[in-house]
C-alpha cells in the first residue's frame, strides 16, 4: 500500500505554567501501489496515471505530557499508536504502539 492523501491535525495545550500536552492526528487514505512508469512521476504525470480511489485508511496518532524540570528542558512521556482501518476482514485488523519517555529542550 502506498499513502495517497493525508489529514493532520496538531495541537498542543500548556497548563498549570509548567506542564504541556501535545497531540497529533494523521489520517492516510491508501491505495495499492502502482509501478512508476504506470503513474508517472511529479505533477501533472502522477496524476494523469491515478485512479483517485482510496483502498484502506491508516490512522496514527501520538500524544506527548512533558513537565518543566529547569528552563526549557522538559521530561515528557509519549505515546504513539498506528492503525488500519477500512480492512476486507476484521480479522485482518492490525494495530501497532509504542510508549517513550525521555528528555526534550522545548523553546517558547
Amino acid at each position: 500500500m502506498v499513502a495517497r492523501y493525508k489529514a493532520e491535525f496538531d495541537g498542543g495545550i500548556r497548563f498549570w505554567k509548567r506542564v504541556t500536552l501535545d497531540a497529533n492526528l494523521k489520517i492516510w487514505g491508501l491505495q495499492e501501489w502502482r509501478s512508476p512508469d504506470k503513474v508517472g512521476h511529479g505533477f501533472p504525470e502522477a496524476w494523469e496515471g491515478s485512479d483517485w480511489n482510496i483502498e484502506r485508511f491508516r490512522m496514527d496518532y501520538n500524544l506527548k505530557l512533558g513537565v518543566d524540570v529547569l528552563g526549557p528542558v522538559q521530561v515528557f512521556v509519549e505515546h504513539n499508536k498506528w492503525d488500519y482501518l477500512m480492512r476486507a476482514k476484521p480479522s485482518d485488523h492490525s494495530s501497532e504502539y509504542y510508549w517513550m519517555t525521555g528528555f526534550r529542550f522545548k523553546y517558547r
